[in-house]
């Protein structure tokens, strides 16, 4: 069948798949190294893991399929094209958020010491300072 005309046999979807990735800094693992305070207690410096991103989720209530065509002969049977469409929908997303040029990463390393500064400056610390180990990448 795949040498036949696509309104014979044949099936393809446009799919509009909305949904969103997370850059995360995972605190679980920090321990008492990672966090130094000075002998005056004027200063805290923190070392925190690199960003990652999280797993990307699919909003199925707001994507949709824009145009499904099949063939003649592939009208009359079930079909999982929808199914391999959000799949391919949820890579694309992995793939658009690890291409650097998004800056989710730097983003995720910039608001977790904005709040990081915030939290030990209204504790009364003078300076505090953040540093992210490298990824693993």
């Amino acid at each position: 069948l795949k040498n036949l005309p696509g309104w014979i046999s044949g099936e393809r979807v446009l799919y509009v798949g909305k949904g969103e990735v997370d850059a995360v800094v995972d605190f679980s693992g920090i321990g008492e190294g990672d966090v130094a305070v000075t002998e005056d207690g004027a200063a805290v410096e923190i070392t925190l893991p690199a960003p990652t991103l999280d797993e990307p989720t699919l909003d199925l209530d707001t994507s949709y399929v824009v145009e499904h065509d099949r063939g003649i002969a592939d009208r009359f049977q079930g079909s999982d094209i929808e199914r391999r469409a959000q799949r391919k929908a949820v890579e694309q997303m992995i793939a658009a958020a690890e291409g650097g040029d998004t800056g989710m990463v730097e983003r995720a390393e910039t608001n977790t010491t904005a709040m990081l500064e915030a939290l030990f400056t209204a504790a009364e610390f003078e300076t505090v300072e953040v540093t992210f180990e490298k990824s693993a990448e």
